[in-house]
């Protein structure tokens, strides 16, 4: 039997995270419609996707469900035999504890029911869904709009039961594309319907975090510092920012957190010259590994700020990427001479007429929302999320030299001066700060390098963080597709 053709229709299709991963996607497959209400989003679309029937619609209205039906009616003419399947990324904004606190949008949270007149009139082979985990904690709300703790989940079981009657079995996976070789560590619920009879299967994983690596065949984490711009260091936190303001005493409260969390929990120095890789990688409480004259040394950390905080090697992934550029990456590059090793708690080696023991730089990513500790730049990203424009990713770069530059004007506030006295002890000249450029995050995500976003930077930034990550759907697809394969041909 030959491969089967399969289609797709994207609902809540966004700027194209979906339909980006189902057209890379070895599997026969094609989005053949695509429903989004946000016009910019649209166009985005459209430009890296023209093949699709595009609608600028709401998904409620029953006209796009007719609109979509007339054209899968008459693909079933040319093709009996094409699978048909939905996608939908259920809008999570009232679901999601990025947002800063419970769902209390009563109407955003019952956009799942809109499906069942698409089930209805598209008779669709599978129903993929994807949502962020607290999607399974969908229940009724009480009089002041907060979900009621004791009926948590009651609305999602409902709404499953009333999808299965249609002929549908179920499944679900919490999945994180880090799992699976993405640069962001975003976590995501993935709910699959599929005709009673047909095979419901998930992708393999092949990654895994650095420090669970031992005893599996699974490749470590990807890290983040490879889709990085580590050579601009941003400005110094001590000046101001592109706006002519000073940085906020929260923003300087997040950088001192991520310096306490790296210096003295997570700050490790890697090495990249030869040998054997066990020795690669060390903590700062641990010897250091020859360190030559052309930077082979290297210090990274990534920083996020929202929810409880994470810290990370830059060797992984970052989280889920938001909307909101949450993420500092830290980089300390040292610029020693032979097989010697140091701990940044020990003394230095002994300095010469031409020293090489410089530390030129530390960076990290901060993320602005909550108070989070940070994330090495040795792992994957933070969760990318929406409006990402009103809290921005910072990158982090702290200049270390053997002696330090004295800060003479009087402190601003309690936060700087605890900073410069950490600056001193540690012998750090100055720290930078940028925020992460929107060819990063969307690298990030895991657009291909000619997806061109259009809009505003503000649209771009919303386009990325609201966006599926489009290796997830990718892996979802070609998994989907040899399942079928292999129930067809037995079939």
């Amino acid at each position: 039997m030959t491969e089967v053709n399969i289609y797709w229709i994207d609902l809540f299709c966004g700027a194209g995270g979906t339909t980006t991963g189902i057209h890379l996607a070895n599997a026969n497959a094609k989005v053949l419609a695509c429903v989004n209400h946000d016009p910019e989003a649209i166009k985005c679309h459209k430009g890296n996707h023209p093949d699709c029937l595009h609608l600028t619609e709401d998904v409620r209205d029953f006209n796009v469900v007719l609109k979509i039906k007339s054209l899968v009616d008459e693909l079933r003419q040319k093709e009996p035999n094409a699978i048909i399947n939905i996608w939908a990324s259920l809008e999570c904004t009232h679901f999601s504890k990025a947002k800063g606190g419970l769902s209390r949008d009563a109407d955003s949270r019952t956009l799942a029911d809109h499906l069942y007149k698409y089930i209805e009139q598209l008779d669709p082979d599978y129903i993929y869904i994807e949502n962020v985990r607290e999607f399974l904690t969908w229940g009724p709300l009480d009089t002041k709009g907060k979900p009621v703790k004791e009926l948590k989940g009651i609305d999602y079981n409902r709404w499953c039961n009333a999808i299965r009657f249609y002929g549908y079995n179920y499944q679900y996976a919490l999945l994180n594309s880090a799992d699976y070789g993405a640069y962001t560590s975003r976590e995501r619920y993935f709910g699959v319907f599929g005709r009673i009879g047909m095979p419901i299967e998930f992708p393999k994983q092949t990654h895994i975090k650095r420090s669970k690596l031992l005893g599996t065949n699974l490749k470590p984490w990807k890290a983040v510092k490879d889709v990085l711009d580590l050579e601009d260091h941003g400005r110094s936190i001590f000046g101001k920012t592109k706006m002519g303001k000073s940085y906020s005493e929260n923003t300087l409260k997040r950088i001192y957190a991520g310096l306490l969390k790296f210096s003295k929990e997570g700050m490790f120095v890697k090495r990249y010259n030869g040998g054997d890789p066990t020795y690669k990688s060390s903590s700062k409480n641990e010897p250091l590994g020859t360190i030559l004259t052309n930077r082979t040394h290297a210090a990274v950390f990534l920083t996020s700020y929202y929810g409880n905080g994470t810290a990370h090697s830059v060797n992984d992934p970052c989280n889920t990427l938001t909307t909101k550029e949450r993420y500092a990456a830290h980089f300390i590059n040292y610029d020693y001479s032979t097989a010697t090793h140091s701990s940044i708690e020990a003394p230095a080696g002994t300095l010469t007429t031409t020293p090489k023991h410089n530390l030129i730089s530390a960076q990290y990513v901060v993320d602005t929302q909550f108070s989070n500790k940070g994330k090495s730049i040795e792992e994957p990203a933070q969760t990318l999320i929406a409006r990402m424009d009103k809290k921005p990713i910072y990158l982090i770069t702290a200049n270390q030299e053997l002696e330090f530059e004295n800060v003479t004007r009087p402190f601003r506030n309690e936060t700087e001066k605890l900073i410069v006295e950490f600056m001193q002890q540690n012998q750090i000249s100055d720290i930078k700060i940028r925020m992460l450029k929107v060819s990063e995050l969307k690298t990030i995500q895991g657009f291909p390098e000619n997806f061109e976003l259009t809009g505003t930077k503000t649209n771009q930034l919303k386009f990325i963080g609201n966006s599926v990550v489009p290796l997830m759907a990718q892996k979802l697809i070609e998994s989907n597709f040899a399942a079928l394969n292999n129930y067809l041909k037995v079939a």
